[in-house]
């Protein structure tokens, strides 16, 4: 557990952002994400969620954009849908193969990467940054816990490798 004191809230004021431990002790009744919620999480299925400050980013991970190849297209979900886990939200076209993009976890689609309608290239160039699919506000953050951390994921590539 992580601790926050009176004096550690002062500072944090003075910069104008407030940490989520900050924000418990000031209003402990609103829900927050659990610090076990916001790592980065991964599917089976290649795609990648991360939960910053109670919105969840989704995108296809770096192993998916290499065996996909060139991306030529990005299909977005449109905001406001709401998906359950597994709903296929989109797609990713290359010059080799078109991909399915699927839901880490239920929720409604609060944006989409207007960027990758003109430049779908940037799923290849920068994957977990500048090429995420679409953000989210999660219906069940503990949907999570069922997905693959870094190092089961990596572990899991290697396996798929192997075969």
């Amino acid at each position: 557990a992580v601790r926050c004191t009176k004096s550690a809230i002062v500072p944090m004021f003075r910069v104008g952002r407030l940490s989520s431990q900050a924000r418990r002790l000031l209003n402990p009744r609103i829900q927050y994400y659990s610090a076990q919620v916001s790592g980065w999480r991964y599917t089976k299925s290649h795609e990648w969620i991360k939960v910053e400050d109670e919105v969840a980013t989704v995108g296809i991970t770096d192993y998916a954009q290499q065996a996909l190849g060139e991306v030529v297209y990005v299909e977005t979900p449109v905001v406001g849908e709401t998906f359950k886990t597994d709903d296929p939200i989109g797609a990713v076209e290359s010059v080799k193969a078109s991909s399915d993009i699927k839901l880490p976890a239920s929720g409604t689609i609060t944006e989409a990467n207007s960027l990758l309608a003109d430049s779908p290239d940037l799923v290849n160039k920068s994957p977990t940054d500048q090429g995420w699919i679409c953000k989210m506000k999660l219906e069940n953050p503990s949907e999570l816990d069922s997905l693959l951390d870094e190092k089961g994921y990596n572990e899991f590539i290697k396996g798929t490798e192997k075969e």
